[in-house]
């Protein structure tokens, strides 16, 4: 089918799938692709909420130390840590879409093991179970979002996976709040604490794992695959089977346009591209990528920004920890306490309130910037406010009038830092998801998840160690000034940049030879006299060629054949 020539201007020499998308555009068919992918993402904040409800109540329940009960939150951070590389490779092999799926079903399986667990140690295995899959319900979304969305509006369609990620967690701290409302009819038939502590943060798993179970069930009919993916695997017939749906919905009554985005589409189909390579060769190819200088600065960037995250939440437990360390508080008025009532005093719903409501600010905010400023110029805002946010803590022992100050203000400050990493996180995801091409944008995003994962447990330790609260503060803002620094550092801007530009170039193909000249007539010998005097009649008419020899058959003549 011939393409339409507004679309031909359009395409000028680019053949890869950015044209298409961008013809597609988001439509209703992007917005429920981005349904689909944001239960995924808030199924994975769901369940991250819950286990860090869970390791607050569980170490009531059965005694457990607090060194003994690190290694709850450690399991999960390896499992982390090991379900970026599992999906990375579930995802390049069977498909984005089975990824999240699968990703999703062992995220159940795991709430309700965590729900039944018998010992302390089988929790923290169902926790580091929990673990993997809060990874790729984690990743598998912004790959899809990023891979599905035109380079114009990119960065706002993924990060609003941040979004739904918050309001997971806002319904897990809400299952918490009401289950835990049943306590006191629970005590009041004679139950002892440990049972009012189990009930509650075992009751939260449980219903926790029917949001990942859910979105298995609505992805597996309703979620389509990556149209990137499809076409890098060599599956065009597939790719225009999804493609056509897509267009049938964002289209529908305009069949020229339909038409358009197919042929557009088989155009770049039909593009040189490298022949398939042995899987050990494509194995090269993505741990190369993976390992290149900007997926090694995107993963320095995660850790800096890791950290700092990670630290703000823990500066939130030792502040408002009434049995945290005495220099917590030696420099204010007055100790602040956490206002939640016993069994369970870890939950404080002010603050677990205050925090989601940062993260859906910092993730609106993210998500106006991502596009207008740039991926470095936006994390770069980001990082600057967080550190603001963490001076604030250190700000009492050095400026005297700010000795008093109140718990509310603390919060602010320390909420402030949060939001603004959280944001940071969603948009640092996306770019350095756009950094790589189809074949290793999820190995990337893999390493740089990895490393963030890293950048936690590094701050758990130096946080929780015997330092000043000021020092640390003062850390945390170094921390962040230096994430703010290393965001525009940054080798490139992937803001409005065509995803096609850091796939693997097509072949060269040799350049097309110019068709060869006819050959010349070979024309009569010529005698020197004709040469001598060409304006001589009669010897021209003597370097005449004679007429070829004739025959007469039947009465007419006819030439004889030499």
């Amino acid at each position: 089918m011939a393409q339409p020539q507004s679309v031909a201007r359009g395409l000028g020499q680019h053949t890869g799938m950015e044209p298409v998308l961008s013809l597609l555009g988001i439509g209703p068919s992007g917005r429920a692709l981005g349904m689909q992918a944001g239960l995924v993402a808030a199924s994975g904040g769901a369940l991250l909420q819950a286990l860090t409800i869970t390791a607050a109540c569980a170490k009531s329940e059965w005694g457990v130390g607090e060194s003994r009960g690190a290694r709850l939150s450690t399991g999960v951070i390896v499992g982390q840590i090991v379900g970026a590389v599992l999906w990375a490779a579930t995802a390049d092999v069977v498909g984005r879409k089975e990824a999240c799926c699968l990703s999703c079903v062992v995220g159940a399986g795991g709430a309700v093991v965590c729900a039944f667990a018998a010992s302390f140690d089988v929790l923290v295995v169902a926790s580091a179970v929990v673990g993997v899959a809060v990874a790729g319900t984690t990743l598998g979304p912004y790959v899809l979002a990023v891979e599905r969305a035109p380079a114009a509006s990119r960065g706002a369609f993924a990060t609003t996976l941040a979004l739904f990620a918050a309001l997971g967690s806002a319904g897990a701290a809400l299952a918490h709040a009401l289950i835990a409302g049943g306590v006191d009819v629970v005590s009041a038939v004679g139950a002892s604490d440990g049972a009012a502590v189990g009930a509650q943060w075992r009751g939260v798993c449980a219903v926790v794992a029917l949001a990942p179970f859910g979105a298995a069930v609505s992805c597996s009919k309703r979620l389509p695959e990556s149209l990137r993916w499809l076409v890098q695997r060599r599956r065009f017939a597939a790719a225009r089977r999804e493609l056509d749906r897509a267009a049938a919905a964002n289209f529908a009554g305009a069949a020229g346009r339909r038409r358009d985005v197919l042929s557009v589409f088989d155009a770049a189909a039909r593009a040189p591209r490298p022949a398939d390579a042995a899987p050990r060769a494509a194995a090269c190819r993505v741990a190369r990528s993976a390992a290149s200088v900007a997926s090694l600065c995107a993963c320095g960037l995660e850790f800096l920004l890791a950290f700092g995250f990670f630290s703000v939440l823990s500066l939130v437990r030792l502040e408002f920890d009434a049995d945290g360390r005495a220099a917590a508080s030696a420099f204010y008025a007055t100790p602040r306490r956490l206002d939640a009532a016993e069994p369970c005093a870890a939950v404080d719903y002010g603050i677990v309130a205050s925090a989601l409501l940062s993260e859906v600010l910092g993730a609106l905010a993210a998500r106006h910037l991502v596009d207008r400023l740039g991926r470095r110029l936006t994390l770069a805002a980001c990082f600057a406010l967080a550190a603001l946010g963490v001076l604030a803590l250190a700000a009492p022992e050095y400026v005297a009038s700010l000795d008093p100050l109140s718990r509310d203000a603390l919060v602010v400050a320390m909420m402030t830092s949060r939001g603004a990493l959280y944001g940071a996180d969603a948009v640092a995801t996306v770019f350095v998801a756009e950094m790589h091409g189809t074949e290793s944008r999820f190995a990337a995003l893999a390493v740089a998840y990895a490393a963030a994962r890293l950048g936690g447990l590094v701050s758990a330790s130096w946080v929780v160690s015997p330092n000043p609260l000021s020092t640390v503060s003062l850390l945390v803002t170094l921390v962040n000034v230096s994430a703010a620094w290393a965001a525009l550092a940054m080798p490139s801007e992937t803001a409005l940049a065509p995803l096609d530009g850091a796939e693997p170039p097509p072949p060269k193909l040799p350049p097309p030879q110019a068709p060869a000249p006819p050959a010349p007539p070979v024309a009569a010998a010529v005698p020197a006299a004709a040469a001598a005097n060409p304006f001589d009649d009669d010897v021209l008419r003597d370097a005449a060629p004679s007429p070829p020899p004739q025959a007469v058959v039947d009465g007419e003549k006819t030439p004889l054949l030499t």
